[in-house]
C-alpha cells in the first residue's frame, strides 16, 4: 500500500531510479547531465525546504528581522570561507546524509503522527540503524568521487589556492573504507541485538561488505540525485497521504520558476544567479539549515 512506510519507500527509491534513467537516456553528455540531475533535486529540494517552513506562523514572535539578518551573514560567511575552506561541503553533505537516513528509520513513526516530523524510537536498533545507513551512503559518496569532483567545481570559482591538501582522492578512498566497516560493524551490532527485526540490519551489512566499488557505474552528481531524490520524494509521497496537494503544489512552483526563468534570461547575471543559488555546495548550506529547522521543530513538539 502507497500510504504505508514500506510502499513510500519503494515508490521513492523507484520515482529516483526513473529519474536517473531517463536523464542518461536523454542527456548523454556526463557534464550536460550532471548539471540537469543537479538542477532537478535542487529545485525539487528547494521546494521541500519552503514546505517544510511553519505556514503560520506563531503571534507576537519577535526577533524575525535578527534571525534574518543571521541567516544572511552565515550564508555570506560561508560563501566566502568556501574559496578556503571547501572542506565545509563535505561536511555539509555528511549533516544532509545524517537527516536523509534518520528520517527513513522514523518514516512509520511520521506516518503514525500524520506527518508530524518524528524523532527517531528510542533503543539501539533505530539509531544503530540510521548510523549504518549514513555511514553506507558517507562510504558511497565517497567512491563516487566527492572528494574529487566538488574540488574540481569549487576550482572553478575560488580565486585562492584550495586547501584539500596533496591528495583530495586518496583520503576519500580512507573514508570509504572506514564508513563501510563502520556501517557494516554496525549492522552486525543491530541484528545481533535484535534478532526478530533484523532485517534491514541484515541488508545494509551485506551491501557495505558485498557492494562493488560505485565509481564504475555511479558518478558524484548521479549519487546526488539519486539519494536526495529519494528522501525528497518519500515526504512527497507523506505529504499527498496528508491530503496537502495545493500546499505540495505552491512551495514546488516557486523555485521551478525561479529555475526556468534563470535558464531563459541571457547574460552573466543570471549565469551568476544560477550558479549561487542551484548549485550543490550552495543548497547544502539550505538544507543544514532545515535540518537544524527539523530538530527544532521535533524537540518543541515532543513527537
Amino acid at each position: 500500500m502507497i500510504g504505508s512506510a514500506r510502499g513510500i519507500r519503494i515508490a521513492s527509491l523507484v520515482g529516483a531510479l526513473a529519474v536517473l534513467a531517463l536523464a542518461r537516456a536523454l542527456v548523454p553528455d556526463p557534464g550536460t547531465r550532471s548539471e540537469v540531475l543537479y538542477a532537478v533535486v535542487i529545485v525539487v529540494g528547494y521546494g521541500h525546504l519552503l514546505g517544510a517552513m511553519p505556514s503560520r506562523p506563531r503571534r507576537g514572535r519577535r526577533g524575525t528581522p535578527a534571525r534574518v539578518l543571521s541567516i544572511a551573514t552565515a550564508f555570506c560567511g560561508y560563501t566566502a570561507m568556501l574559496r578556503t575552506l571547501p572542506e565545509l561541503v563535505p561536511v555539509l553533505l555528511v549533516v544532509s546524509i545524517w537527516h536523509t537516513a534518520e528520517n527513513d528509520v522514523a518514516l512509520g513513526r511520521t506516518l503514525a503522527l500524520g506527518g508530524r516530523p518524528a524523532r527517531l524510537p528510542r533503543g539501539l536498533r533505530a539509531h544503530g540503524l540510521a548510523a549504518a545507513g549514513s555511514a553506507l551512503m558517507i562510504a558511497l559518496f565517497a567512491d563516487a568521487g566527492a572528494g574529487d569532483l566538488v574540488a574540481a567545481r569549487l576550482e572553478r570559482t575560488a580565486s585562492a589556492p584550495l586547501r584539500w591538501g596533496p591528495a583530495p582522492g586518496a583520503t576519500f578512498a580512507a573514508v570509504s573504507d572506514l564508513a563501510r566497516v563502520a556501517a557494516a560493524a554496525m549492522a552486525i551490532v543491530v541484528a545481533v541485538a535484535a534478532p526478530v527485526r533484523s532485517g534491514g540490519a541484515a541488508a545494509l551489512a551485506a551491501a557495505a561488505a558485498l557492494l562493488p566499488d560505485p565509481a564504475a557505474w555511479l558518478s558524484f552528481p548521479e549519487a546526488f540525485a539519486l539519494f536526495g531524490l529519494y528522501h525528497l520524494l518519500c515526504w512527497i509521497g507523506v505529504s499527498l497521504g496528508r491530503g496537502r496537494r495545493w500546499r505540495l503544489a505552491r512551495v514546488h512552483a516557486l523555485p521551478a520558476v525561479a529555475c526556468a526563468a534563470l535558464l531563459v534570461v541571457p547574460g552573466d547575471g543570471a549565469a551568476q544567479l544560477r550558479s549561487l543559488f542551484f548549485s550543490p555546495e550552495i543548497y547544502l548550506f539550505w538544507s543544514a539549515l532545515h535540518v537544524g529547522q527539523t530538530l527544532h521543530a521535533r524537540a518543541r513538539g515532543g513527537a
